[in-house]
């Protein structure tokens, strides 16, 4: 396909549409940045891989090479450069790269890929392209290779055994939720640039802190052009919040990369906080060498790992500006299955639902991808805290192999020097589980333990400050015969998501100091998944394949009838899932908060779904928020009551947790109220005050009634006048052997505003409990309340629709799922 380029100074990008061709088949056009399986879809090659069981029907294209090409003229301003490279910000492995019969190499989807082509270019016609191999066959080709069996330890589900022989997206290849689809593609920016004497490569800032002022210095990375020597001069723009220094130096004498910097000292510094904590102001600074220029923000604060002993055995928490952070937050993993569908309007959606949800941090998780610079962005926008996992997940790598060993490292100290610029970033670590997966033999370990070694040497080697952090779960730096003590470092807890009958107190008997990964599994909302299956009967084989965790939907259903009851239907089995995960996700957060300082996080695996599947997330595949999301806003707010306890539904103290540093006075009123009319049948008042972030308790256990349920309302002001609300109501009693009321819920008035907002005003004769409403066929709207209480009488939903939406739909499709409707016989 020939296209004209775009010429930006002295870069032109290659970005659009390219041609693919695959297995013999005739051209398609393929879209630059973009994947294989996206383009085959587009061009109606293959079904929704998404929908009933497709996902089988596509496998053969992994086994294909994929070849990209393009054929493109060249402006004079390229042609006439001293020094001209190729460039591709990701492309799969292993790629076989041939611009104008030159031929080039990219082993490395995390790395960035440069090649000199000063001479190889033409004014017009240029055929580059992009050969990438098949990547079943050539995982399969270097396992034989090594002679070894080095599996990724996926759950037995993946269709690709030896993925982890490449540097590659590891789930791919398939996880316990996660479709197996290996796609081929150029994952990133493609364009040719040119420098007169050296490429700038990147920039990013370093700063202290002290007496009241930051000393920030502007760094930049400069790569000398192929046919510059050693001393030529080179002249670097370097800006920070509008004041610009221009620094003279000269190419080195081993012409290899070279940095240079400046000072500058901002007086009386706004500092960036998590959020929840504070405001995040961010500083523009910029690198200009050669016609080239990089343009980023960043973010004034400390941020230190706290790690000492204490009577608990060794902390772990995040202290940033000076204030202990108890985080609260969930795991990301990629938010599409497909490349071509990830986009930074659905980063900032998922995210900015998570910084609603009042949490402040997002792990980025190792099996995943590095996420481009907009997804860090955002969250320096909106204050969460990132725990950035290197890409390496549950398996075991050939690091022992110097090529091997290299590309590792190369990979590593890129993504350090490309995000090290962004206040978010708060923690570097190695790996996702891969010491936690080595049941086999010594051998094994040793191999984790070189990874770890290569990883670690190539960030100490970029000279970042930020505590790199071997792998997770890890119990401290290279103390591997002592890994998983949950009294040291970070603990992964499961083995009870899935249970075979009450088993999710199993969460209550951990003594974790940070919990990052834990979680309970749910359908996606009942109407989004209907889009996907034939039916929701979860033994139907299109539901089951829309599952990947084995046993899961059966232990699903006996966790479920042994906490809430039997489902009415499988619409209402959908709900009661999402309704069970809301309410273990808040009692074990609960828990763990309430042990602070002892534990001084928590994160919820996890946030989001990369397609429509039975899974662990918070937030479904079509933006629909779970219950678990509206619960969150409230057990994740920084002032949080509810009764606590060693078991999930009865047993609890009265217990209010405060997490801001201020001291605090103020109320907990309990009103007992009767669960058939909910009137009072007495109120309480407890007093609150505390010198700073800390927990309350009030009294004793919670005696056993399944005829009452508590209403918990506090209030407390700080000194300064400001005041934080928190509402909660507990059951004292199992949900399963409660006999809740029909609450006749009515939707007696919408109304549809200008801004585009909804209303809708309903009644309710009874106490409703677990109450989440859904406007059924609009996908990705959001409620400004769900999962709550509602007491008899009126209550209103304000209804940001996802889609075009008008009256009569919103009306007709309005529902609300309550645990009273969807249990057999569940009303008195």
């Amino acid at each position: 396909m020939i296209f004209n380029v775009a010429v930006l100074a002295v870069t032109v990008s290659l970005n659009g549409m390219w041609t693919l061709e695959q297995g013999g088949r005739e051209g398609i056009p393929a879209k630059v940045p973009g994947d294989n399986y996206s383009a085959l879809y587009h061009a109606k090659l293959i079904p929704d891989p998404f929908v009933g069981t497709n996902e089988w029907k596509v496998q053969e294209f992994m086994n294909e090479d994929a070849v990209f090409s393009c054929t493109f003229d060249c402006p004079e301003s390229i042609l006439s450069g001293k020094n001209v490279r190729l460039e591709f910000d990701s492309v799969d492995p292993a790629a076989d790269i041939t611009l104008n019969g030159r031929r080039f190499f990219a082993d490395n989807q995390f790395r960035r890929w440069a090649f000199d082509v000063t001479n190889s270019l033409r004014s017009k016609g240029n055929r580059l392209s992009v050969h990438i191999s098949s990547p079943m066959r050539e995982s399969l080709r270097r396992q034989r290779e090594e002679k070894r069996e080095a599996d990724l330890a996926s759950f037995g589900i993946g269709t690709m055994k030896y993925i982890n022989f490449l540097r590659k997206t590891q789930w791919q290849a398939g996880w316990d939720w996660g479709v197996s689809l290996p796609a081929s593609g150029i994952l990133g920016e493609v364009r040719l640039r040119t420098a007169e004497t050296a490429y700038l490569e990147s920039a990013w800032t370093e700063q202290k802190h002290a007496g009241g002022k930051v000393i920030v210095s502007v760094k930049a990375g400069l790569m000398p052009a192929e046919r510059a020597k050693a001393g030529d001069a080179v002249s670097v723009d370097l800006m920070f919040n509008g004041v610009k220094k221009t620094v003279a130096t000269k190419v080195p004498r081993s012409c290899d990369l070279f940095v240079v910097s400046t000072n500058f000292t901002v007086e009386n510094p706004r500092l960036w906080w998590p959020n929840g904590f504070g405001s995040q102001p961010l500083y523009a600074f910029s690198a200009a060498c050669d016609g080239n220029e990089i343009a980023k923000k960043t973010g004034l604060r400390t941020v230190e790992v706290v790690r000492e002993r204490d009577p608990f055995g060794e902390s772990f928490l995040f202290r940033v500006n000076g204030v202990d952070i108890f985080v609260k937050g969930w795991n990301w993993i990629p938010s599409e299955a497909f490349p071509s569908r990830r986009t930074p309007e659905r980063a900032r959606r998922l995210l900015a639902d998570a910084a609603v949800s009042q949490a402040n941090m997002i792990r980025v998780w190792g099996g995943g991808v590095y996420e481009p610079d907009s997804f860090y962005e955002i969250c320096d926008e909106l204050g969460l805290m990132v725990w950035q996992d290197m890409m390496f997940a549950c398996g075991y790598y050939p690091v022992d192999r110097y090529p091997f060993r290299d590309n590792v490292k190369a990979e590593v100290a890129y993504q350090i020097t490309r995000l090290r610029s962004h206040p978010s970033i708060v923690l570097w670590c190695g790996d996702n589980e891969s010491y936690w997966c080595s049941w086999q033999t010594r051998s094994w370990y040793a191999l984790c333990d070189r990874l770890t070694t290569a990883t670690m040497e190539a960030a100490a080697r970029t000279g970042d400050d930020r505590l790199f952090w071997p792998s997770s779960p890890c119990s401290g730096d290279r103390r591997w015969e002592e890994n998983h003590d949950p009294t040291k470092g970070d603990s992964h807890f499961w083995g009870v998501d899935v249970p075979d009958d009450r088993k999710a107190e199993g969460y209550f008997s951990l003594n974790a100091r940070f919990l990052t990964e834990y979680g309970w599994g749910s359908f996606p909302r009942a109407d989004y998944f209907a889009c996907f299956v034939s039916t929701l009967d979860p033994s139907a084989a299109d539901v089951r394949n829309h599952c990947k965790k084995p046993g899961a939907l059966e232990k699903a259903e006996v966790a479920m009838r042994a906490y809430i009851g039997e489902a009415k239907d499988d619409a209402e089995r959908c709900y009661l899932t999402q309704a069970l995960q809301s309410h273990i996700l808040r009692k074990v957060q609960n828990h763990f908060h309430a042990t602070r300082p002892q534990c001084m996080g928590v994160i919820n695996w996890q946030l989001n779904d990369w397609w429509p599947v039975y899974g662990w997330s918070s937030i479904d595949h079509g933006l629909n928020w779970k219950p678990a999301m509206y619960a969150a806003m409230r057990f994740n707010a920084p002032l949080v009551v509810c009764l606590n306890g060693p078991d999930s539904e009865t047993n609890g103290v009265l217990t209010l947790i405060w997490d801001l540093p201020q001291a605090v006075k103020g109320s907990l009123v309990v009103t007992r109220r009767k669960i058939d009319d909910g009137s009072v049948v007495a109120v309480e008042r407890h007093a609150v005050n505390l010198p700073g972030a800390g927990v309350q308790t009030f009294g004793t256990a919670e005696p056993e009634n399944a005829l009452i349920f508590l209403q918990l309302k506090a209030e407390v002001m700080t000194a300064d006048g400001h005041t934080y609300a928190a509402e909660e109501t507990e059951l004292v009693s199992r949900l399963l052997v409660t006999a809740l009321p029909d609450p006749q819920v009515e939707l007696t008035e919408l109304s549809h505003g200008a801004d585009g907002l909804f209303v809708f005003t309903v009644n309710v004769a009874a106490p409703a409990f677990g109450v989440h409403p859904v406007v059924e066929g609009d996908f990705g709207g959001w409620f400004d309340k769900g999962y709550e209480t509602l007491l008899p009488g009126r209550h209103v939903f304000t209804y940001r629709p996802g889609g075009m939406l008008d009256e009569v739909t919103a009306q007709k499709n309005f529902k609300v799922y309550h645990l009273q409707g969807a249990r057999k016989g569940s009303c008195r």
